[in-house]
């Protein structure tokens, strides 16, 4: 009888999904109380008396152009004014609440806040419970951040974005098992992409920066599966040995500025400093300038080695016959190729450019210009061959079926996606190449634009479909959908493709 009765007894009530995604992992504790509070502080600090102060010089420019757009729905992108987001978005906020000095700062505003109360929170996993906090509270209180937070420039949405890529990247490689990889952080990380890129510029050096450690990683990681060598030490070693590298070379840099102000370029201060050492080599006195950077140098270097021998002796401080000195030197020696790298690369883009030469073309004398245009298109013609050699190289690869070990790293997938979402972008790099300028907009300039931009952007499709042509062509429908509606102000001004992507 019993088993054709219902129960009487009393069972809890079933949650739905949504219920148990909004307050399922919220418990009210301490930490949450602090969380709670540092976001009422972020909201007050960042809103309140928004626009009382007085518009900059900056500000003032970008509240004119977002004026225009409100009023007139006219907006034309150029580099000049960075990325056209900004102005779009304050021009939504002029419709919402009015043409004044409160709503051109909202969205700042807006971005601010969120990146003080909740990207902390996002990043929690890897920082730890009490790293978290100190995070958003140091965000909260810190004046520049806040300043920053309150001013109608490109600066914190361009931050915004870059920390919502880093969160993506984080959780597609380390985040918890079941999100670990997943589709979604690739759509939401190239819409950030371009978020942050139609920002402001700093964007493509977020990307270097990332894209350079990560495929660093993911060779670590490729000859550690090949070789079946232990990765981490490997990839600690090269890191440790940059890190020192980088170090020192921005201390160098400084002791380059300093002591060797009167020469210019790096070829006059290699000529001063040999000269000097050769004086140094027949017993005379050198200059002042030498002097000092040949003492700052050794400083600087004797303090680098005591460093990494003093971190080695500390690592096997319970055992030194187990220390690996030959490492530590195979180290130093790394750390200064990098640290000269470093500085090589970092004079040279500070050289003063070097005027070019013009030679009158004398009449019948066709041999030479026909021979000058052949040299000024090798840039597009090797950009050619290369993208035939990478794309017959990339469908060999596909048929012999080498895709299938390389679909295990996950940190190369992030690295497509970087890669080919970016390499489009560097047309101008083939153009000036050529020694024609990019904003060359006549019909030779269009032309020439054309043919640098043609192998970039086949190169990107072909790897893009063969990595995974799903996801790819959904990653590039969330990265160029927005291009295009943000660039072009709304689908009214084409030319805003060429100066988005040309310059």
């Amino acid at each position: 009888m019993s088993a054709i009765l219902p129960s009487t007894e009393l069972r809890p009530e079933p949650r739905s999904a949504a219920r148990a995604t909004l307050f399922g992992s919220i418990t009210l504790n301490w930490e949450t109380v602090a969380y709670i509070a540092i976001l009422i502080q972020a909201i007050f600090t960042r809103f309140y008396i928004l626009g009382d102060r007085v518009m900059s010089h900056d500000e003032s420019l970008h509240t004119q152009f977002s004026y225009n757009l409100y009023t007139t729905g006219v907006f034309q992108h150029t580099p000049l004014m960075h990325g056209p987001i900004l102005f779009h978005v304050t021009a939504f906020f002029y419709s919402l609440f009015g043409d004044n000095d409160f709503s051109a700062r909202i969205y700042p505003a807006i971005l601010g806040v969120i990146m003080t109360a909740g990207f902390p929170l996002l990043f929690r996993r890897w920082l730890g419970k009490w790293g978290a906090l100190l995070l958003a509270l140091m965000l909260l209180i810190s004046p520049i951040w806040m300043y920053y937070n309150r001013y109608i420039r490109e600066d914190t949405p361009n931050i915004f974005y870059a920390f919502l890529m880093i969160y993506c990247f984080f959780m597609y490689l380390d985040g918890p098992r079941h999100l670990r990889r997943k589709a979604r952080w690739l759509y939401i990380c190239a819409a950030a992409m371009l978020f942050m890129m139609g920002s402001k510029e700093t964007g493509f050096i977020y990307l270097a920066i990332f894209g350079s450690f990560m495929t660093l990683f993911w060779i670590v990681r490729l000859y550690q599966h090949v070789r079946k060598v232990p990765a981490r030490s490997l990839f600690n070693f090269v890191v440790l040995s940059v890190l020192v590298g980088g170090t020192v070379a921005v201390l160098m840099y400084v002791i380059f500025n300093i002591a060797l102000q009167p020469y210019p370029t790096l070829t006059d201060r290699l000529a001063h400093l040999s000269s000097q050492i050769s004086v140094l080599f027949a017993g005379a006195p050198i200059s002042l300038d030498a002097a000092s950077f040949f003492n700052w140098t050794l400083l600087l270097a004797v303090l680098a080695i005591a460093v990494v021998v003093a971190t080695a002796l500390w690592a096997f401080r319970n055992g030194l016959a187990r220390a690996r000195w030959g490492e530590v030197i195979v180290l130093l020696l790394l750390a200064a190729v990098v640290c000269i790298g470093f500085i090589y690369i970092e004079e040279l883009s500070f050289e003063p450019a070097r005027a070019q030469a013009t030679v009158p073309e004398a009449p019948g004398d066709t041999a030479v210009v026909e021979q000058t245009a052949t040299t000024r298109d090798l840039p597009i013609v090797g950009a050619w061959v290369a993208a035939g050699v990478i794309i017959i190289g990339v469908l060999y690869s596909y048929q012999a079926g080498w895709w299938r070990t390389l679909h295990r790293f996950r940190e190369l997938d992030m690295l497509i996606l970087m890669g080919t979402l970016l390499l489009p972008w560097l047309t101008p790099v083939i153009i000036v190449m050529t020694g024609a300028n990019p904003k060359d907009y006549s019909p030779i300039g269009v032309q020439r634009a054309i043919l640098s931009g043609v192998p970039l952007l086949a190169i990107s499709i072909v790897v893009g479909c063969i990595w995974n042509w799903r996801r790819w062509l959904v990653i590039a429908a969330c990265f160029w959908v927005p291009f295009f509606f943000f660039f072009t102000t709304m689908f009214t001004n084409p030319d805003g493709i060429w100066t988005g992507v040309i310059g």
